[in-house]
């Protein structure tokens, strides 16, 4: 079952499956926009930048624009989630999706079981008169932030192994420098460490390549900077790009569009 409901700031999806895949992998990704991921039954792993988790029925998942994260099902376990896409707003952002940016990204204290409710009066939604269909949706959202923002944030599934903690400063340095050119020699000199040693420890603890968690977040960023009004030909240089027709060429292989276009596609 999959109930999708769209409009000019949220994205919402209610959905049972299960995975086929035999050897399933972590889709691991980033994007401009806040994510709430309810998971209401079954059992998956959740890697979160560089640390990985256990999840079990009532688990509720907040991540910020901009962090990588990816889940990983287990095989042939039903399960189902709620999922809702929420972009920037700085009506809501000083308090309300104050949250999100919590260090600690996932939860499960007694009070997640209640967000259930929450969710499911949202997606009522999605069958009103297009009169009440938005008023009904705006206050439907604030009373489920305000709920979010009343629960337990000390409490929530521990990691599912000790996260190596070298990679963390890595991690920030690159995040804090994706405006202008990286390269595995600078962060090897950095980080007193050889090229290949650097590879091999960041892989192992986050999942993909230096190269890859890079260009995803500068991904992530440039489409927040395009939705904000910024051009594609400045844009490319924000991002530490040395030339528009790199940044096309990544912007249109991750995203499968061309930056000019990035407006049309919000989440």
């Amino acid at each position: 079952m999959e109930t999708i409901f769209a409009n000019g700031y949220m994205e919402f999806f209610h959905l049972k499956s299960r995975s086929e895949t035999q050897n399933p992998v972590f889709d691991l990704h980033s994007h401009n926009y806040y994510e709430l991921y309810f998971f209401v039954s079954g059992k998956a792993d959740w890697q979160v930048e560089n640390r990985s988790y256990v999840v079990h029925s009532n688990t509720l998942c907040l991540f910020p624009p901009h962090c990588l994260h990816g889940i990983r099902l287990y095989p042939f376990v039903p399960y189902e989630r709620f999922v809702v896409y929420l972009m920037p707003n700085p009506q809501l952002e000083p308090v309300l999706l104050r949250p999100f940016h919590h260090p600690r990204h996932l939860f499960c204290s007694g009070r997640t079981a209640d967000i259930s409710g929450f969710l499911r009066s949202l997606a009522e939604c999605a069958s009103f008169p297009d009169e009440l269909r938005e008023l009904a949706t705006g206050a439907r959202l604030r009373s489920l932030l305000c709920e979010l923002s009343l629960l337990d944030f000390s409490a929530g599934p521990a990691a599912a192994e000790t996260a190596d903690e070298r990679v963390r400063p890595i991690m920030d340095f690159i995040n804090e420098n994706l405006h202008r050119r990286l390269t595995l020699d600078e962060l090897s000199h950095a980080f007193y460490m050889s090229r290949t040693h650097l590879q091999h420890l960041f892989e192992r603890s986050v999942g993909i390549s230096i190269h890859k968690y890079i260009t995803t977040k500068r991904m992530s960023q440039a489409k927040q900077l395009i939705a904000e009004g910024n051009s594609p030909s400045k844009v490319f240089f924000l991002c530490g790009y040395e030339d528009y027709s790199s940044f096309f060429r990544a912007f249109q292989s991750y995203y499968g569009y061309p930056p000019k276009e990035a407006n049309d596609h919000l989440f």
